[in-house]
């Protein structure tokens, strides 16, 4: 028996040793030969080993290759689309008979693929085999189970690997070099470990994972797996379960840490706005469910640079659909240069510092919603809930909103409104600066405001309700209740920047006004005391606000009962009304210790080209009134003002009358006289139509005015010199050139005394015509006002 067993092992060695003499008696071209055959049926591609193919039977099964090169398929050039300088795989033949598989070596050395996809989306990695494979029978029923069958793996290695992509559709290249991988996988149904680095697009990399069990994770059961990927620029990392079948199943804790956002994406050629302003972000989550539908729980997102600082605690689903909720804060202690970052100009000005919002959001990449909010924008500072709309052509912002007192003069000026009343002596001027009402045009909103107060410039408005809609760069801002100065009303504001000059439109119902504040507020003018109601409807348009100004039209009109005029005492000016009259000077009822009690203070005005204008300015008070009419010129910021005092009793004033009161002159530096031109133009029509035809009735010269002064050049000068000498007299123009000839006189009077003291007096000298019509005419000035 032991012999019949020796002889059998003799046999069995025999043909061991003969399999593995043929081996090695095989010329090493069969084997090419046969490889690339394989290769290319399986790949559909020319498939060419260069180099020698060797196999060993004993003392383990090897086998190893020389240079190896896979062709690209036609329309992709005469590059490979794949090859390695050597292949060299080993295993262990004891084990075998077992079943067990020990691969104790599988090397690449230099391996190289060439990825490239076409302008027209055509790829290289996609393989049409010369013949198609048979049709595996699956089970309906089951699972894929692996083969029965142990196996480890010993020395698995990737040496000096290239990875090269040419995507000319999106014209993007991208590099992966110097890969180096090792692989340990001691027993199938054990852990596997996988350590790399290499360089991405001359970005270095390294990478660990572990698998607690291949054979579990192939046999689509849910196995732990960790990993780690670092770079200079960001380092991720995963830890759970994964489940790989059909659909793959995940429950993982993942976390990223980037710490140079900006450069990451200039790394991966990612064109972000703003992108300046990017700085250190982390990322924490708990990720669960199948790929293409998963859930992000427990999501912690920060970002912290010099000009943005966003957090968020929530939660989110990441499918077809992005969506997600949490609490969000966000903070930018630079606005301005966060706009600049993102190639946003602001208009310039002590504007646009700072801006901070926190609240509860939810929503999805086409729109986002956030409750409880709170806001501050430089001084402003608001709560409510908005809705940020992405879906269309430009972001809508929606929602309702409380805030404190809202000072829009600074913003305003920034867009090249008129920042502060001029400090110059005279009108001034309004700012040349263009208009620029641009940031309209960047986001439509609809928003409904409640608003502690509202200021701007020395308008100090209380609680306001205000519905704000932009659409397409027309701002409409509708004050629907308001209270200002102890009034209430409503107010609608017209913005328009959707061409290319900026339109203007204000319309305003103000009832119960204190008219000193009001006035004090909106012209720097405080003279007046009572309480009214105000309505104006005008419209403009212009590249600044000067052109504005000089282009507004409209209409409107104000009154204001029982109050109080500063700065003239109507009484005392009805009694000077004859001093006013003959010196021209302004009398002691005008000073600023003056005040006038009224009952009606009121005009109706229209507004042409910037100029409004007003022929029914009325000011009543007890036992007299004040009509008036004037021009304001809102562009030029001149105010043209006469008015006419008229008393109930005759006896006061020149039979009730005083002269004509000129305001005028630059808003800051008003003028108030005699208004000499009303009094010229009233003088010339009456003199010329009646005083010469009744002087010379009185005087019983008989005839016309012609006759009286005859025809001529002569008789014209002796009529203007008349007309001349009346208002030079009544205006004080005169007095000054009879206090010197007076002077001149009193020398030889005084001589003459003793030679005509013992004399009798000589007649007056009979007047001459010219100053019989001087002195007739003064009486006619008088008469104006009878």
């Amino acid at each position: 028996m032991i012999r019949f067993i020796l002889i059998l092992l003799t046999i069995i060695a025999v043909l061991i040793g003969g399999v593995i003499a043929a081996v090695h008696f095989i010329p090493s071209s069969v084997y090419k030969e046969k490889i690339e055959t394989a290769a290319e049926t399986a790949l559909g591609r020319d498939v060419i080993i260069n180099g020698d193919v060797k196999i060993r039977l004993f003392p383990k099964i090897a086998a190893s290759a020389g240079q190896t090169i896979i062709a690209n398929p036609e329309g992709f050039g005469d590059s490979d689309f794949a090859s390695m300088s050597e292949l060299r795989a080993a295993v262990k033949i004891l084990p075998l008979l077992s079943q067990k598989v020990e691969i104790d070596e599988f090397i690449l050395v230099d391996p190289k693929l060439s990825l490239v996809k076409l302008e027209n989306g055509q790829n290289n990695w996609t393989f049409a085999p010369a013949s198609k494979p048979k049709p595996e029978t699956e089970s309906p029923d089951t699972p894929d189970q692996p083969a029965n069958v142990d196996a480890g793996l010993g020395d698995v290695r990737l040496v000096n690997g290239y990875v090269s992509f040419d995507d000319r559709q999106a014209k993007q290249k991208h590099v992966l070099s110097d890969l180096d991988i090792l692989v340990k996988l001691p027993k199938i149904n054990g852990p596997l470990k996988i350590d790399g680095d290499g360089i991405i697009d001359d970005l270095a990399f390294d990478l660990n994972a572990d698998i607690a069990n291949l054979q579990k994770l192939l046999g689509g059961l849910s196995t732990a797996i960790k990993a780690d990927l670092k770079t200079d620029l960001a380092s991720t990392g995963l830890d759970g379960n994964v489940v790989m079948g059909d659909v793959i199943g995940l429950e993982l804790k993942a976390n990223a840490d980037v710490s140079d956002l900006q450069a990451l994406a200039n790394f991966m050629k990612v064109e972000l706005p703003g992108a300046a302003a990017l700085g250190k972000a982390k990322l924490s989550a708990q990720i669960g469910g199948q790929v293409g539908a998963l859930k992000l729980s427990d999501v912690v997102f920060s970002h912290d640079s010099d000009l943005l600082n966003i957090g968020f605690n929530g939660a989110a689903n990441v499918g077809d659909k992005i969506a997600f909720q949490g609490d969000l804060n966000l903070d930018a202690p630079n606005l301005r240069a966060l706009a600049q970052s993102a190639d946003v100009a602001l208009p310039a000005g002590d504007v646009y510092k700072h801006f901070s919002l926190t609240g509860s959001t939810n929503g999805s990449l086409e729109s986002v919603a956030l409750t409880n909010a709170k806001l501050v924008f430089d001084d402003i500072k608001g709560d409510g809930d908005m809705r940020l709309s992405l879906a269309g052509s430009k972001p809508k912002l929606t929602g309702n909103l409380s805030t404190n007192v809202l000072n829009v003069t600074k913003y305003a000026a920034a867009s090249g409104a008129a920042n502060e009343k001029p400090k110059s002596n005279n009108g001034g001027s309004w700012e040349d600066t263009a208009l620029d009402l641009s940031p309209l045009k960047a986001v439509d909103v609809d928003l409904q405001i409640q608003a502690e107060g509202l200021k701007f410039q020395g308008i100090d408005i209380g609680k306001t309700s205000l519905n704000t809609t932009i659409i397409d760069g027309r701002l409409v801002a509708d004050l629907t209740e308001t209270s200002l100065y102890g009034g209430k009303g409503s107010a609608k504001i017209v913005a328009d920047a959707s061409s290319s000059t900026p339109k203007i439109e204000m319309l305003a119902n103000l009832n119960a006004l204190n008219a000193a504040p009001f006035l004090g507020a909106v012209a720097g003018f405080d003279k007046v005391e009572g309480v009214g109601g105000l309505n104006i409807s005008l419209n403009g348009s212009g590249s600044t606000m000067g052109n504005i100004m000089s282009s507004l039209s409209g209409g409107g009109k104000f009154k204001f009962d029982d109050g109080v005029v500063k700065g003239i005492n109507t009484e005392k000016l009805m009694k000077s009304a004859t001093e006013f009259l003959n010196t021209g000077t302004i009398p002691s009822a005008m000073s600023a210790d003056e005040e006038t009690s009224f009952k009606e203070f009121a005009a109706n005005f229209a507004i042409q080209k910037g100029v409004a204008s007003t022929k029914d300015f009325n000011f009543e008070a007890a036992g007299f009134k004040i009509p008036g009419r004037g021009e304001l010129d809102l562009g030029n910021r001149t105010l043209s003002l006469s008015m006419f005092p008229e008393s109930d009793d005759k006896s006061v004033g020149i039979n009730g009358f005083a002269p004509p009161i000129k305001i005028a002159g630059g808003w800051n530096q008003l003028s108030v006289g005699l208004d000499q031109e009303w009094l010229q133009q009233k003088l010339t029509q009456q003199l010329q139509d009646e005083a010469q035809d009744l002087i010379a009735k009185e005087l019983g010269l008989g005839g016309s005015s012609g006759d009286i002064l005859g025809s001529g050049e002569d008789a014209d000068k002796a009529r203007r010199d008349v007309l001349g000498n009346v208002l030079g007299d009544a205006l004080g123009i005169n007095k000054d050139k009879a206090e010197e000839a007076a002077e001149e006189s009193s020398t030889d009077t005084t001589e003459q005394d003793s030679k005509t003291s013992n004399e009798e007096a000589p007649e007056e000298e009979e007047k001459s015509l010219e100053e019989q019509l001087e002195d007739e005419a003064k009486k006619q000035i008088l008469d104006l006002f009878k």
